[in-house]
């Protein structure tokens, strides 16, 4: 394992298994699921928070959520993302992460937004 995999902090979205956070632990990554982030159960946090943990603490987000697409897209924040597109299915979904993780941390040293879909990982964005 290589320095740079201490240093990458990843935030799962509410609209993403807490499950997948325990996977992306289970590889020796730092990720919470937004769920572990909050004080109150029912307290939903607001996407300008997320975004702000990405400027001010570092983190990745890891999301289904297009509004943050659009906002990398049109702002570059947050600086980092992987899109989650189209894994509707938690076994599914748990599954695809499983077989990724390894290789999220070399991709996000090359790329600033990894989408992860059912049959490949894409870099739309990429320069």
């Amino acid at each position: 394992m290589t320095k740079c995999f201490l240093k990458v902090k990843f935030i799962i979205d509410e609209n993403i298994s807490p499950q997948v956070a325990v996977i992306f632990r289970s590889h020796g990554l730092h990720a919470y699921h937004i769920n572990e982030m909050k004080s109150n159960k029912k307290q939903r946090v607001k996407d300008d928070q997320l975004r702000s943990l990405t400027i001010h603490k570092g983190y990745i987000i890891v999301t289904k959520d297009d509004d943050f697409v659009k906002s990398f897209v049109s702002r570059k924040i947050p600086e980092k993302l992987i899109f989650v597109y189209g894994l509707e299915q938690k076994e599914s979904l748990l599954t695809r992460m499983e077989e990724v993780i390894p290789d999220l941390t070399p991709l996000l040293e090359k790329h600033d937004f990894i989408e992860i879909n059912a049959h490949e990982v894409r870099f739309p964005f990429a320069d």
